[in-house]
């Protein structure tokens, strides 16, 4: 009788514990800003005035849009996350139960975000995790309902949604990329008799939002810094992931660029700040006083200051390549690592048994997973037959799968130590239903 009445009310089940879990932590958990608040409050500064004249090109617009919607205030931004973390849940409870059939099962893949502390947590910053996640979890779903109803509505907000995803976390670049190969991919193969002009439109429909919001978007920056790029952020990620593989190995002074010798000495000066306070040093670059030093002292632009320490950061890299490839398999690993994150609410026994209790629930999808990936991938050479699945489900778990190693990789090659950690966060709740899928796939078989 319970697990009747667990199985017809399980979306409803879901929804009012969602909604319990936040009015209880809303009410009780302290509102976080980060390094990154400030650049995205300036942003969507200068989109409230329509003026982008002197922006420095710093972040994409899609979290600074958020940030609007909620006329800047703190409460009602983390409202709107809020929210987003109640439908998260609801995705995951609707691609777990279309690839399984199962509401039960449905239900534990939303739960399994809902109750896990890492994931809400974010939810209280004022940062851009759970948007890029709420993104990433819908385009998943719009894309699962096309495979299934060939709907064009489904393909237009799939390529929608992917495309505001990257638009929040360039990261998200693999992510979109593969998202594209698979639906070509399947639109491909659809049945001969399916008309090609058909087939044709609805992936153009696909490519429409994309070539629209991200190619605008990209235009902006270009005429900003010269350069196609989501944002005048990759020289100074260039610059901070050469000092993390080797800091020994920096320059102090360049013949090519004269104003780099200031820049350097005060960002050494800044890193032993950050040293005494006991903050990782390796953060130092995002560090806003850092920032405004930089542009006094050396009389450059922002965007000039981003693309000299990225020049002379892709220049270590490129001197010293086994190095960064060895301290990027490093942070690769590290990011698999239980994410046991900063929670809203410390200084409780009772939230840390609960928080591990629920790390190790996760570390057992985890485990699925990198099992799966040892079985699958490489005793039954998939890599061979890559897109040999039966069924949409099997293609559905190969793509996820691909998303989930692929963008580690992207993240471990791009960002220095341990930020990979936050920056992989967006893919968790894809390995929550690779999980889930492959238990329910074995226990069928």
């Amino acid at each position: 009788m319970i697990k009747k009445h667990l199985t017809k009310h399980s979306l409803l089940i879901l929804v009012i514990i969602a909604i319990i879990v936040r009015i209880v932590l809303f009410l009780n958990c302290e509102i976080i800003t980060a390094g990154d608040t400030n650049n995205y409050l300036e942003l969507a500064t200068y989109l409230k005035n329509m003026n982008l004249n002197d922006y420095s090109g710093l972040r994409p617009p899609g979290y600074p849009l958020i940030i609007l919607l909620a006329g800047f205030k703190f409460k009602a931004i983390v409202l709107i996350q809020l929210l987003m973390g109640v439908l998260i849940s609801v995705c995951l409870f609707k691609i777990v139960e279309k690839l399984t059939s199962n509401s039960l099962l449905a239900l534990v893949g939303g739960l399994s975000y809902s109750l896990y502390l890492p994931f809400i947590s974010y939810e209280f910053y004022i940062v851009t995790e759970t948007t890029s996640i709420f993104f990433t979890t819908c385009s998943m779903l719009f894309l699962l309902n096309y495979t299934y109803n060939r709907n064009i509505l489904s393909v237009i907000l799939t390529g929608v949604t992917s495309s505001l995803a990257v638009l929040t976390k360039p990261e998200l670049l693999v992510f979109l990329f593969l998202i594209s190969l698979f639906l070509g991919y399947y639109i491909a193969i659809w049945k001969k008799n399916d008309n090609f002009l058909k087939k044709l439109v609805h992936y153009f429909v696909f490519l429409v939002p994309i070539l629209f919001l991200i190619g605008s978007w990209t235009n902006i920056i270009h005429g900003i810094s010269g350069k196609y790029q989501m944002s005048t952020l990759p020289g100074l990620m260039l610059f901070q992931k050469a000092d993390y593989v080797c800091s020994d190995k920096m320059p102090d002074k360049s013949f090519e660029y004269p104003q780099y010798e200031i820049l350097y000495k005060l960002y050494s000066n800044k890193k032993n700040e950050f040293e005494k306070i006991g903050k990782d040093p390796i953060l130092a670059i995002w560090n806003q006083s850092l920032t405004n030093d930089m542009i006094e002292y050396s009389g450059l632009t922002r965007i000039q200051i981003s693309s000299i320490l990225g020049e002379v950061g892709k220049k270590v890299i490129k001197n010293n390549l086994s190095i960064y490839l060895q301290k990027s398999f490093i942070t690769f690993i590290d990011i698999w690592r239980l994410p046991l994150r900063a929670a809203v609410i410390t200084n409780s026994m009772v939230l840390n048994i609960y928080k591990y209790v629920i790390g190790l629930f996760y570390m057992l999808f985890m485990f699925v997973f990198i099992f799966y990936f040892l079985i699958k991938y490489f005793r039954i050479k998939f890599w061979a037959n890559i897109f040999t699945g039966r069924s949409v489900t099997q293609y559905f778990m190969n793509l996820v799968f691909f998303i989930v190693f692929f963008t580690s990789i992207s993240v471990s090659l791009l960002v220095a130590g341990l930020e990979g950690a936050r920056r992989n966060m967006f893919i968790e709740p894809l390995i929550i239903v690779l999980g889930i899928c492959i238990i329910y796939s074995w226990k069928k078989s």
